[in-house]
């Protein structure tokens, strides 16, 4: 027993020799110790147990040289914790390194993916099989090669991968090759004979090799059939006897098709035409005639009029008689009919759509090179001597791009491997273009040139267009954003191949193929696929940021080189107005905060054209909103666009946060988000065409009015001050001046910007105007929802909901007349009366309401004086459409009405804490009218001031009149979400500007201000700051955790050692992870200059700071997404329309009772347990076993164990101990406390140290002085709760109002 408890001993403290560190070996673990303090009488009997022999061995493992861990390294096996058991492969950035290089050489060139896979093969196993797959798949798609190829190919991989006797995967591709190839079905027999496992695994990949195959070889050996689940046996049977009966009927060299309705579904019609040629198609019975996106061009097809004259009866079809020859949207034209008809033009109408949007995703950056080909070819056929119009200009620079860009990827081509070896390996400025040429070259070859250029410039075009012309595009941020493009544009024509239906190919000459290719076939493929493995998203990884920015770069420099404009400018000497040519972009340098900063600018006049022309003609957007209903998201990485990859959780280089988020969706705790994000994805949108002809009217006016900027054509700077002759400008003076210059500057700017994105937004809602359109949804990582169309959405401003109706429109009723009353009073800021108030406040208005719905610019323009001026005028359309009904109520009504929170965030907090007078004053309790928790605070704050000025307080005497509900509100509104002192001074500074104070006076002034507002706060929601500040508490004691579970190898730096992330669970079961660490940036050489990026991989020490700050506000977003959600899946559940914008949540006037009151049932639900209690025993769990510094006083009798401890132990190893040794002997003590044998574990026991004596004795923590002990992770107890109950909110009318 004792020679086994010595080799154990030996090899643990050899395992224990890991890097030295260095900054806490004296200043941190032992600082403020005192090795002379009094022994007292018990001092012997801590060290009576050190005796034991396999505490020797380990102390004496201590003592061993140290091994030094190379840089770059990082062996951490777990992110923040290794008991939520979501692992980190160490290899992981290595991994996907090699694999989207494969990824890239397996399209582009197969000699080099060759030797990638024995990379891939050595470095990361577990990528192997795929690999094999992919490569077998890419030789095999090549039809001029033969069977004989395909077997030399084979034969290499099995020599050099063993493991491909058991990929069923692969197997499957090699089955699809030899049947493509009409090889003999023995052979395929002889195939699957060689497979080292249950041949049913390899028919699990329907989607590979096809359904077609599979039906052959049915038919040629009936026993394959029970090599498919017992459900699928009859199924197969009856299709192969399907197939075998029209065999008989088939002719033997009439083609084989397929009608619409026996199509796969997502199937795209089958369309000749390319897409940038797309036109209207008329029919015998209706003509669209539409101009608007390229995908959207030709809205009516023949098979949609033929496929909707035929599910609807004659009658219904007059409104396409009588509309022949006039301009029809959907939407109006599915209004015009009959309530029963509608439902199946819907259902049509999500066919037709299908296509559209196929070509809406695809075929954008094809659309865009012949519009401004188009836009080329036009002014040069009017003799244009220069081109003056965006389009053209643009495809000037695509016609000069495109040969350079052939240029490096044929300089690519002709590198052998050996070229490629030599070039990494050498150095100097000869070989810098050539190791360039290597790190991209593969990326450049994955899709056509003329897409890259393409790419590029839209890209570049619209990065410096938002940044404005004096901002410039920082140039790391353009070329990571030009390589993401063209990153998600192969991946798109990736998953388009995977999502077409396989066997297929109708230019097959095979008999039995013709014959095989029946109806059935669809049913077939759809139904394996539902039984089978199919593609999997999430095995895609993305590319490195440096590799995008290898590929921006090699994109963006030639075309710096090429985009040249046409200016205009005066001769100053003769005054002759001359032209020449320009760059468009320059690349140059600035330094920011000290720093060295490269810079992308474009000409002014790119801008100029932006913010005036038909945007939509030179700059194809993407990701739109959708004409079909979203992909359902199934996992965290399949929902949302049918043809591009979107991940559920948005994430800014935080590897963490994803990985938690995967492990949470294959563990299958994410099925109610997914429930969630699926409804708000269904929600059926149409832009309003009556706001947007307003909206439009007023654009090309170029007047400003409300959100709409005045067209500006040039910029005027301020004269500088007219002075004697002889005299000096006064310094002072030529400051105020050169400041003047500045804001007039920075306006100008501004305002080109603002009408850039206006004139962005407008054009992509011109083109859907008519059209059924769908926002798929995705999270931030705390769980709020946001729309993946960017540009265009119910989540803009006041004119971006205003654009917005719901497609499906709801007969009023008497409530719903009576809540768009309220609604409209709402949108005027009247929302802190009474219900009633407000309907009568519309009432009295009628008058107004009709003149601002009939002539809105011409007329009184009452609605202008609304708080949100664009949904009011909304709101005044229906209202006077439905009071022109005889009967009002029986009005059809499309216009969104909303419900929303009073400060949500502190009816969170309040419900947390039981807060009842918080609870009050955020009408979470019933009452008559409902409360204003601005003006509350107001009021307080202007009786203390009062009170302070009697008392002489001259600042509080200067305010004590002026404290409005406006000045405080926003303040107390972001006091819950942890606006800090200075952010709030800076919001009350603002509003005090407002009301003619100087800045400077502004400023002092707001300082004080904000001290009263937050006082007022606190006192006012005292439960909810005690629960805020135990969150803020438990954030910085998680922050600073240590692992004490580490393996050696595990342990880096000291500067590394704090890595827990704030980490918790919605109760939705979505995982959160606070991604705020203190990232270093690393060197990447592109062509363009030299940039710094990030590496998502690595997992660097928290930062504390933004830990301990962001937790508290991200935790009630937290709540405040769960609860929409949740309402929104309760609304789906009731078949009523929903949509929300954070915590103001939307629905049909005539259904908001029906969901105020799933509103309240699921915050009533959600809030019925202890929330912060589940929080703090779901950190105890995570957290557990962890250590943290604290701070203690030398005289405490904790200290001065602790002291005495690391004498002893700095004595063995003859040397001070650091805190790695204490943390050493700790984690060994834990092990053996669970060996198996009783003895280890007996001998264990007996062992003390540090951070077990703190583990039995009372903290009493400090902040300054004192010395540092390692103490085990403990929570401070929970604040208590008050007396509200969350169930009181049922019958709280004004809760959400």
């Amino acid at each position: 027993m004792s020679r086994m408890l010595a080799k154990s001993a030996r090899v643990v403290g050899q395992n224990l020799a890991t890097k030295s560190r260095s900054r806490l070996a004296h200043t941190e673990a032992l600082k403020g110790t005192d090795f002379s303090v009094h022994r007292e009488s018990e001092a012997q009997a801590l060290f009576k147990t050190t005796d034991d022999p396999l505490y020797r061995q380990i102390v004496s493992g201590l003592r061993l040289p140290r091994k030094k861990v190379s840089i770059g390294k990082d062996p951490t096996n777990y992110f923040s914790t290794p008991h939520d058991n979501v692992p980190r492969d160490v290899t992981e950035g290595l991994s996907a390194r090699l694999w989207v290089l494969f990824e890239a050489c397996v399209v582009t060139d197969l000699p080099r993916a060759f030797q990638l896979m024995k990379a891939i093969r050595d470095e990361a196993p577990q990528l192997t099989d795929e690999a094999i797959f992919q490569y077998l798949n890419a030789f095999s798609e090549n039809q001029d090669r033969t069977l004989q190829e395909i077997d030399t190919a084979v034969s290499s991989i099995k020599s050099n991968f063993p493991s491909y006797y058991r990929n069923a995967k692969a197997y499957a591709v090699l089955l699809r090759a030899y049947m493509d190839r009409e090889a003999p079905l023995n052979h395929c027999d002889q195939l699957l004979s060689s497979y080292h496992g249950h041949i049913s695994s390899v028919f699990k990949f329907p989607d590979v090799i096809g359904a077609a195959n599979i039906l052959a070889l049915v038919k040629h050996k009936r026993q394959y059939v029970t090599f498919f689940s017992t459900d699928d046996q009859p199924f197969l049977m009856q299709a192969l006897s399907e197939a075998e009966g029209l065999e008989k009927q088939a002719a033997e060299e009439q083609p084989i098709t397929m009608k619409a309705e026996e199509k796969l579904e997502g199937e795209p019609n089958a369309d000749s035409s390319s897409p940038a040629e797309l036109n209207p198609v008329s029919s015998a019975n209706l003509k669209f005639i539409k101009r608007s996106l390229e995908a959207l061009e030709g809205k009516g097809t023949e098979s949609f009029a033929k496929e909707l004259m035929s599910q609807l009866t004659n009658e219904d079809a007059v409104p396409f008689m009588q509309n022949e020859n006039q301009n029809i949207n959907f939407f109006e034209l599915r209004n015009s009919l009959p309530e029963d008809a509608q439902q199946k033009f819907d259902e049509v109408l999500e066919y037709h759509n299908q296509r559209r949007e196929q070509l809406l995703e695809l075929r954008v950056l094809d659309s865009s090179q012949q519009k401004w080909k188009h836009s080329y070819d036009q002014l040069r056929g009017a003799n244009a001597a220069v081109p003056k119009e965006l389009s053209s200009y643009l495809w000037e620079w695509h016609t000069k791009l495109v040969p350079l860009i052939k240029q490096e990827i044929e300089a690519y081509k002709k590198m052998t491997l050996d070229d490629m070896e030599n070039n990494f390996k050498s150095s100097g400025p000869s070989h810098r273009k050539n190791r360039l040429e290597r790190a991209f070259g593969p990326y450049l070859c994955l899709l056509k040139p003329e897409k890259l250029a393409t790419i590029a410039i839209l890209e570049l075009v619209k990065l410096t267009a938002s940044v404005g012309l004096e901002q410039g595009v920082h140039t790391s941020r353009a070329v990571v954003q030009v390589g993401r493009a063209v990153e998600l544009e192969f991946r798109s024509e990736q998953l388009q191949k995977v999502l077409q239906p396989q066997g297929f190919n109708m230019s097959k000459n095979s008999q039995d193929f013709k014959k095989l290719v029946t109806k059935s076939m669809p049913r077939v493929l759809k139904r394996l696929r539902a039984s089978g493995n199919h593609f999997d998203e999430d095995e895609k990884m993305f590319w490195t940021q440096e590799i995008r920015c290898q590929v921006g770069s090699a994109l963006i420099t030639p075309l710096i080189e090429v985009a040249k404009i046409v200016v205009t400018g005066k001769d100053p000497l003769t005054n002759e107005v001359k032209k020449g040519v320009i760059p468009a972009f320059y690349h140059t340098y600035e330094y920011v905060g000290g720093l060295k900063v490269g810079l992308i600018r474009c000409h002014s006049q790119i801008t100029d054209s932006l913010s005036q022309e038909n945007i939509r003609e030179a700059i194809s957007p993407q990701q739109l909103p959708m004409l079909v209903q979203p992909r359902p998201w199934t996992t965290h990485a399949s929902g949302g666009y049918l043809f591009s990859r979107s991940s559920i959780l948005r994430t800014k280089n935080s590897h963490e946060q994803y990985a938690y988020v995967k492990a949470a969706s294959k563990r299958g705790d994410l099925d109610k988000v997914f429930k969630g994000l699926n409804v708000l994805g269904n929600t059926q949108w149409t832009p309003n065409k009556r706001i947007l002809e307003i909206v439009t009217q007023v654009w090309n006016s170029g007047e400003e009015m409300l959100e709409i900027p005045a067209h500006i054509s040039e910029l005027k700077l301020p004269d500088p001050p007219k002075l004697p002759e002889g005299t000096v400008m006064d310094p002072r003076e030529a400051a105020d001046w050169r400041a003047k210059r500045v804001e007039a500057a920075n306006r100008f700017a501004s305002n080109r910007s603002m009408r850039c994105d206006l004139n962005y937004r407008l054009e992509i809602a011109r083109g859907f105007l008519g059209e059924r359109i769908y926002f798929p949804h995705s999270l931030d990582f705390r769980g709020r929802t946001y729309p993946l169309s960017p540009h265009f959405n119910h989540l803009g401003n006041d004119l971006s909901r205003g654009l917005l109706i719901f497609w499906k429109g709801r007969k009023l009723g008497d409530n719903g007349l009576r809540w768009l009353k309220i609604h409209l009073a709402n949108m005027f800021g009247l929302d802190k009366v009474s219900l009633q108030e407000r309907a009568e406040f519309t009432e009295k208005h009628l008058e107004d309401i009709r003149d601002s719905a009939r002539d809105p610019l011409g007329g009184q323009r009452w609605w202008m004086k609304a708080d949100k001026p664009w949904q009011a005028l909304a709101t005044c359309f229906e209202l006077e459409a439905a009071f022109n009904l005889e009967d009002p109520t029986q009005f059809i009504s499309h216009q969104p009405v909303h419900q929303d929170g009073t400060c949500n965030g502190l009816q969170h907090y309040a419900a947390l804490g039981g807060d009842y007078e918080g609870a009050a004053q955020v009408n979470l309790i019933p009452a008559d009218r409902p409360k204003d928790i601005y003006t509350h605070v107001a009021h307080q704050v202007t009786e203390r001031l009062k009170k302070e000025a009697a008392e002489g307080d001259e600042v509080a005497n200067i305010l004590k009149d002026l404290i409005a509900r406006k000045v405080v509100k926003q303040t107390v509104m972001t006091n819950v979400y942890g606006v800090t002192y200075m952010g709030a001074s800076q919001q009350i500074a603002r509003r005090l500007e407002d009301l003619g104070f100087s800045k400077d006076d502004a400023k002092l002034h707001s300082r004080y201000l904000a001290r009263r507002v937050f006082d007022a706060v606190r006192q006012l929601f005292h439960g909810a700051h005690l629960i805020q500040d135990w969150l803020a508490a438990s954030a910085d004691r998680i922050s600073k955790l240590i692992r004490v579970d580490m393996n050696d190898d595990e342990i880096l730096s000291d500067n590394q050692i704090c890595r827990s992330s704030v980490i918790w669970t919605s109760p939705l079961g979505l995982p959160i992870v606070q991604p705020y660490r203190q990232k270093r940036k690393k060197q990447v050489e592109t062509n363009l200059q030299t940039v710094y990026i990030t590496d998502p991989y690595e997992i660097h020490e928290v930062d504390r700071r933004k830990q301990i700050a962001a937790f508290p506000p991200n935790f009630v977003h937290s709540l405040d997404a769960t609860h929409m959600l949740k309402t929104a899946v309760a609304c789906a559940e009731k078949n009523i329309s929903f949509a929300s914008v954070h915590d103001s949540f939307w629905t049909h006037a005539a259904d908001v009772d029906v969901m105020n009151k799933a509103i309240r049932e699921e915050f009533s639900s959600m809030h019925e347990t202890n929330l912060v209690a589940g929080l703090k025993k779901e950190f105890e769990v995570r957290y557990e076993g962890f250590v943290y510094w604290q701070r203690i006083t030398k005289q405490s009798p904790l200290a001065k164990k602790v002291a005495r401890l690391r004498e002893k132990l700095s004595e063995e190893l003859g040397r001070p101990c650091t805190f790695e040794d204490e943390i050493n002997l700790e984690r060994k003590r834990r092990q053996f406390l669970k060996d198996p044998d009783p003895k280890v574990r007996e001998s264990a026991r007996s062992w003390l140290t540090t951070i077990q004596v703190a583990g039995d004795e009372e903290i009493v923590p400090i902040k300054v002085g004192g010395v540092n002990v390692l103490v085990p992770f403990k929570l401070d107890d929970i604040p208590p709760r008050g007396d509200f109950k969350a169930s009181e909110v049922m019958n709280s009318t004004y809760f959400f109002s």
